[in-house]
């Protein structure tokens, strides 16, 4: 074998030994995230997979109908999903791995050019053991934070070899892929200044960022939105200048970015991880093997002088401050990885620190911010604060949910409307996935299905199916032909199927079906029982609804008086029903009983209403309350309580009820 034919497996073993510790740290980044493979797609997935089916030049143009423009991120990425892996979120975590790999190794690679090779390794195990990175490889929309980062961590490096156009191309693709980018623009500048070390050039510089920064903002949604609402929030989502906790917001980050329990939240050890947590440790103890051997301290300590440092520390904070700082001010759902955007400049400042300290000092931080790592991974949320603990229960039930469903029904009709009822609550998330994020399209590979609540029932010329999801988990179907019940596991609890069905009564008389809709429900319930009294007084609400009051007065002409309190119960439980343009406050306090002008029937019922979570019936409640009592207090109470929740929390809440659930009678 000739010389010239061994030069490229030399080269590559040169190049394997010259970057040995920040593959190592890589490595372990991936393995630390590895749990998150056995996840699904979960939530927001199902709708981008559901808007890149086919390929559409118009989802790559701003959408006036939402406030962010992600065309990279969402249309281009998701669009690859659905051509490599369309059946299984396991090509999702591949890509997202591999962005975090290329991550760890661009961001070693940035601080290993302003600060030497030991600085860059250090930064990038900092990077690696952070305990926010696995959320986003486990939840396949974490693609467009790593995008943004990755495309960022290009663009820097980029500036430094001199390609400053490139770069700007690679900037341009960040913004593209998450908004948070943008905050990257200083340390974007400032990177063609430690280059150039020219004023002039680098205003020549900051100037062509602007003019992207610029063009971006005329045609992102989100920021015109911003801008014509005075900074106020935009309704319907979390993106406002008006956010109350700010501060509060900003300091959970900076703990974050440390490792610790953010400000306000406790953590046990994830016992769970532990296996993760001893197997991703093998190459972290061969990078601390690789800094030990390879990269003495003397050797940076002679490359980097007092004024590199001072501004390797400026630098880093316009990586670190910006992104988490724009997070805080702007966006008002609080989650801990938005901090992944900043620690790339925080590891960059550690690794410059530590690159001049004595091994064992070295090791130390190394192995405290792995353990920290994992130990943030426990930290239990509140509802709505996205963590890596938070998608198991998902998942979980998606998995066991999509099981019973096939049981139940292995197939559904082209185009078929699914009615869903769903009893199971918390965070498993079922609600969301089957009317938001409309799972059943994905389940049965047909884009065409529409999943809707059975009050919300409507007449087509199309295929219906009527379904429950009970609190088990389990699965049942009404056939809507004959009302006989298929259910994936055993016999169904029959004031389940009483209650999938009053609902679905509700949704027929929203559609002018009302004898259907009386007839279910005086089939129910065997006569001469408290249920059957109740659905004879449900159908005289739904008949009162639309001004058949002759027809209701008859039907509960000899029904006999529900004990109060139980009524009231019943009254609010209907009253959870979603509307449809006409208010079910008088026809159902009639129905049962109570004149739409007696206080002591409103009070109790506005107030579980709005214990319960729904406000605009609750509001109409207590605005009649006032009404009625002018200066009452429990109406004060209710419409203050009421505009604070809307004020401080995103309108589109999703109650804890989701179908109608009558109390026990005896």
């Amino acid at each position: 074998m000739s010389r010239d034919s061994e030069r490229p497996s030399g080269s590559c073993r040169r190049w394997l030994s010259q970057h040995a510790t920040v593959l190592c740290a890589a490595a372990a980044a991936i393995l630390l995230s590895s749990p998150g493979f056995r996840l699904p797609y979960l939530y927001d997935d199902y709708n981008f997979l559901a808007q890149t089916v086919r390929t559409d030049i118009g989802a790559l143009l701003p959408d006036s109908t939402s406030v962010f423009y992600r065309p990279i991120s969402r249309a281009i990425y998701f669009r690859v999903l659905n051509l490599v892996s369309p059946g299984t979120a396991l090509g999702g975590h591949t890509l997202n791995a591999l962005l975090l790999g290329a991550i760890v190794l661009l961001g070693a690679s940035l601080a290993s050019r302003l600060s030497g090779k030991r600085a860059g390794a250090i930064a990038g195990v900092i990077t690696a053991v952070f305990g926010s990175w696995p959320l986003l490889v486990g939840w396949v929309s974490g693609a467009q934070d790593l995008l943004a980062i990755a495309f960022v961590l290009v663009a820097l490096n980029l500036e430094l070899s001199g390609r400053s156009g490139a770069s700007l191309a690679a900037f341009c693709c960040a913004v593209l892929s998450k908004e948070t980018a943008v905050a990257a623009a200083p340390a974007l500048v400032a990177t063609h200044w430690l280059r150039s070390r020219s004023l002039s050039s680098t205003q020549g510089a900051a100037l062509r960022v602007l003019a992207i920064v610029t063009v971006w903002g005329i045609v992102n949604p989100g920021v015109r939105a911003l801008v014509t609402r005075g900074g106020v929030r935009v309704p319907g989502t979390y993106i406002g200048l008006d956010h109350p906790k700010q501060w509060v917001a900003f300091l959970r980050y900076v703990t974050t970015l440390f490792g610790v329990p953010p400000l306000g939240y406790k953590t046990s050890w994830p016992s769970e991880l532990t296996p993760t947590m001893l197997v991703s440790a093998v190459p972290l103890l061969m990078v601390l093997w690789f800094l030990r051997r390879d990269i003495p301290f003397e050797s940076a300590l002679r490359a980097i002088r007092a004024p590199a440092k001072r501004d390797i520390l400026g630098f880093g904070l316009l990586l670190c401050i910006p992104p988490i700082l724009a997070t805080s001010v702007i966006v008002q759902n609080w989650a801990p990885y938005y901090a992944c955007f900043s620690i790339i400049g925080f590891a960059l400042i550690a690794g410059s620190y530590l690159s001049v300290q004595p091994f064992s000092r070295v090791a130390g931080v190394v192995l405290i911010s792995f353990i920290l790592g994992i130990w943030s991974r426990g930290v239990v949320f509140e509802s709505g604060v996205p963590s890596e603990r938070d998608l198991r229960p998902a998942a979980n039930a998606l998995s066991r949910l999509e099981k019973n469903f096939k049981r139940v029904a292995p197939t559904l009709p082209q185009s078929c409307i699914v009615y869903v009822s769903v009893m199971a609550t918390n965070k498993q998330s079922v609600y969301t996935h089957m009317h938001t994020n409309q799972v059943l399209r994905f389940w049965y590979r047909d884009p065409s299905i529409q999943v809707l609540r059975p009050e919300l029932c409507v007449r087509a010329a199309l295929p219906e199916a009527l379904f429950c999801v009970e609190p088990s988990l389990d699965v049942f179907q009404v056939d809507l032909q004959n009302l006989r019940v298929r259910s994936a596991t055993g016999p169904v609890d029959r004031s389940r199927y009483r209650s999938v069905m009053t609902s679905y009564a509700i949704g027929l008389a929203g559609v002018d079906e009302l004898q259907h809709a009386t007839e279910i429900l005086l089939g129910l319930s065997p006569p001469n029982t408290w249920e059957h009294v109740t659905d004879v007084r449900v159908a005289a609400m739904l008949l009162l609804s639309r001004g058949e009051i002759e027809g209701a007065a008859a039907l509960i002409h000899d029904a006999p008086m529900i004990p109060t309190r139980n009524a009231l119960e019943i009254v609010a439980m209907l009253l959870t029903a979603p509307e449809r343009g006409t208010a079910m406050e008088e026809p159902a306090l009639l129905a049962f009983g109570f004149s739409p002008k007696d206080p002591k029937a409103i009070r109790p019922v506005l107030r579980w209403l709005l214990d319960m979570g729904y406000l605009d019936v609750s509001e109409r409640l207590a605005n009649r309350l006032q009404a009625l009592v002018p200066g009452d207090p429990q109406a004060l109470a209710a419409l203050g309580r009421i505009r604070r929740i809307r004020k401080s929390k995103d309108s589109t809440i999703v109650p804890p009820i989701q179908t109608i659930q009558f109390p026990s009678l005896g």
